[in-house]
């Protein structure tokens, strides 16, 4: 399984491709696009916003598209999608600080790394699973139903939920799982959540 916003996209605006030339109302920088969630429609020829529970914060995404460009984030390099995790979770913090009211949380510090991941061609493997909204409800019924107990948060204060990639996957009864990647199993929990409450694994 594959993000949607990988095919959308991605692939249309890169760093190192640039995007179809065609009249385009919206922002067409890439800082913009990722931080907004736009995708490219290839039928109307033009960037358009992704349906989502984004448009909840649409008030605070300005400021993180600011703050974002102002340290130049595209300029910098990552080693692994935590540094880049972590980056946008510390701009994120800087523009709550100044702006106590406005919301942006662990999900949507998520979804713009992601993006970005994608977009800058950093690295794209991570050792730890995110979980948040619906894929936080789907691992907590896994292991529910394998009628184990969840790990310890694996890493502190930075999301809702992390799993050490290799702690999920070396669990006996969640052996397929390695048949994944940690952004997979993100989405199997997410995707499968509602059949996860009569589904009883072996």
């Amino acid at each position: 399984m594959n993000r949607p916003w990988r095919s959308q996209w991605a692939g249309a605006y890169s760093l190192n491709t640039s995007a179809p030339v065609n009249t385009n109302p919206l922002p067409r920088d890439l800082i913009t696009i990722c931080t907004y969630g736009l995708r490219w429609d290839s039928h109307r020829k033009l960037f358009v916003p992704m349906a989502g529970h984004q448009r909840r914060i649409a008030g605070t995404l300005p400021l993180i598209v600011a703050e974002l460009k102002k340290r130049n984030v595209l300029a910098q390099r990552f080693s692994s999608f935590e540094q880049l995790f972590d980056y946008v979770t510390n701009v994120a913090s800087i523009v709550r600080l100044a702006n106590p009211n406005l919301k942006f949380g662990p999900l949507a510090n998520y979804d713009v790394a992601c993006r970005l991941a994608t977009a800058m061609g950093a690295p794209a493997p991570k050792d730890y699973c995110y979980f948040h909204a619906g894929a936080l409800e789907g691992i907590k019924k896994l292991y529910a139903n394998a009628k184990l107990s969840l790990p310890p948060k694996a890493r502190q204060g930075i999301a809702n939920y992390t799993i050490r990639y290799v702690d999920l996957v070396s669990e006996p009864l969640f052996s397929a799982l390695k048949l994944l990647s940690a952004e997979e199993i993100e989405d199997l929990c997410c995707c499968s959540k509602n059949a996860l409450l009569t589904v009883a694994l072996p």
